[in-house]
């Protein structure tokens, strides 16, 4: 069974801003509240690791970018429910930004899966060099398929 999880916290992260808007017009110090989309393709590994890749938009500013979420389950506490923690790179044009994030996702049996998760975001580099943060996810969505649409907010501050 395919779990389809944490796509949203590296959309989070990685919705954390605009990388123009934020390089160009957010005095040192700031801090913002952020939303972002991500679509993610899944895929999984042998050693049952899962990646997640796909692209996101971010507001405010409408920045788009490209995201590489890593995660492992870590529990299974029901039949219907699995945890997961894992670590998510977000790439812009002006930079990259990093996070880690715990996940928990149930299974309510009608083909959705329903996610939440709570994550830090840890760094970045370029305009993003010192970012630190915080975000959350929560959504449903469906077990079709190998796509799956994730919706992130947060806040995060540069220096």
């Amino acid at each position: 069974m395919r779990m389809y999880a944490v796509g949203f916290v590296a959309v989070a992260a990685l919705a954390l801003c605009d990388a123009t808007s934020l390089a160009q017009s957010t005095p040192p110090a700031t801090t913002t509240n952020y939303t972002s989309t991500a679509h993610m393709t899944i895929f999984s590994n042998r050693q049952g690791h899962i990646v997640e890749v796909g692209f996101q938009t971010t507001k405010p500013g409408g920045g788009s970018g490209m995201q590489v979420n890593r995660y492992t389950p870590i529990g299974h506490p029901t039949s219907s429910t699995f945890t997961y923690k894992g670590t998510t790179v977000a790439y812009f044009d002006t930079g990259t930004v990093r996070s880690t994030w715990t996940a928990k996702v149930t299974l309510p049996g009608n083909g959705t899966f329903v996610e939440s998760a709570r994550g830090r975001v840890t760094g970045g580099t370029g305009t993003f060099r010192g970012i630190t943060g915080t975000l959350t996810f929560t959504g449903t969505n469906r077990l079709s398929g190998n796509i799956a649409t994730f919706h992130a907010r947060g806040t995060v501050t540069l220096p």
